[in-house]
């Protein structure tokens, strides 16, 4: 039995599949998605809004079951269990900042006709890189900080680029909106939360995964 296979490292494996699959869902959903503006009314939703939030919300976790289902599948294939220690951690933490700059009408509304755009795109670059360098010396085992830093610092990356694009949607402002006890209210924060929330725990599993996991990367060789 490989160290892969001892039960910590299977459990933190599965949790890692399973945020992974819904963060990589969301993103890939969320682009034809978003160009959706007309209103509707479902049965039984006592709420108007807009198809996108309901839609986005369907499709995701019907994709996301299909990668999970996908990797549970190829799971057996070290090949697979590599690209999920590596690969899919840098997709965790860069995800949702590289769709923003990618889109950047749809995340920095404010900003993008205005010549601070540019300022800000150079700020959330360095950021995203330094990230990614702590990522790559924590899984070489290089990271020497402790575990409640490196949460700290999953913590700041997403919180910046929640702020950064303005999906840091206020509860208490969408209480007002929508009623705190309605399904409006609750779509509302889903929606806007869900890049920053679903990259932060796909992340933090995968930082487990790797932790757990005492097979040595090749890049420590």
């Amino acid at each position: 039995m490989t160290d892969d296979d001892a039960a910590p490292t299977r459990l933190a494996r599965r949790a890692h599949e399973l945020t992974f699959s819904l963060n990589l869902a969301w993103i890939v959903v969320w682009a034809p998605r978003i160009t959706h503006k007309t209103l509707v009314h479902r049965p039984l939703v006592r709420t108007l809004e807009p198809p996108t939030i309901l839609d986005q919300a369907e499709w995701s976790l019907f994709l996301a079951a299909i990668i999970f289902v996908i990797l549970l599948v190829l799971d057996r294939f070290s090949p697979v269990r590599l690209s999920l220690r590596t690969l899919a951690g840098m997709c965790a933490l860069g995800g949702f900042p590289v769709l923003a700059l990618h889109t950047p009408g749809y995340f920095f509304q404010t900003l993008a006709y205005e010549d601070r755009f540019a300022i800000a795109r150079g700020w959330a670059l360095c950021e995203l890189a330094i990230v990614l360098i702590c990522a790559l010396l924590y899984y070489v085992r290089r990271w020497p900080a402790p575990n409640a830093a490196s949460v700290l610092l999953l913590i700041s990356h997403f919180g910046f680029w929640s702020w950064l694009t303005g999906t840091h949607r206020n509860p208490i402002l969408e209480a007002r909106a929508y009623g705190s006890l309605t399904l409006g209210f609750w779509f509302s924060l889903v929606f806007f939360w869900g890049f920053p929330v679903l990259g932060f725990l796909a992340s933090l599993a995968w930082g487990l995964y790797v932790k757990t996991s005492e097979v040595v990367s090749p890049l420590t060789h």
